[in-house]
């Protein structure tokens, strides 16, 4: 009697759609950010680099972060002052020092993954309170993997 192996390759796809019908498989680990706010090209995006052991790949990653607003023409000192202190609003308001997040890979941008809880909560609100200068059409996301 042969004994045989099976050598199996699996793909960012699978593993995608492995965590999806399985949420079990999903990063239950809870992380936590100030909410430090910087701009990064064209974006005002809340820093995660202060998140410990944020399981993103720093060979295609260099400043982790969640963009929180975006427009074609950028933004100023005095925009990401503005946007600044909103949520040092928010957050005085729901009582927080921190936010708290998870992460579940999404389905449409493999390389990322959507965010949940109290980072989601403030995004959702500052997506809101600046509708008029923001022109951001993804959802609350960061990016963790290199693309295929």
């Amino acid at each position: 009697m042969a004994i045989r192996f099976l050598s199996l390759a699996v793909s960012l796809s699978t593993v995608t759609a492995l965590l999806e019908e399985n949420p079990c498989l999903a990063d239950n680990n809870t992380y936590t950010t100030h909410g430090n706010l910087f701009i990064i090209g064209r974006a005002i995006a809340v820093n995660l680099s202060d998140v410990e052991n944020l399981p993103y790949d720093p060979k295609c990653i260099t400043q982790p972060h969640n963009t929180l607003l975006y427009r074609s023409k950028g933004y100023t000192k005095d925009d990401l002052a503005l946007v600044s202190e909103a949520r040092d609003e928010y957050m005085r308001g729901k009582g927080l020092k921190m936010l708290n997040f998870t992460l579940s890979v999404w389905k449409q941008w493999p390389d990322s993954d959507l965010i949940y809880g109290d980072l989601r909560e403030m995004w959702d609100y500052m997506q809101d309170k600046f509708k008029n200068m923001n022109a951001n059409d993804r959802d609350c996301h960061t990016a963790m993997r290199c693309p295929n």
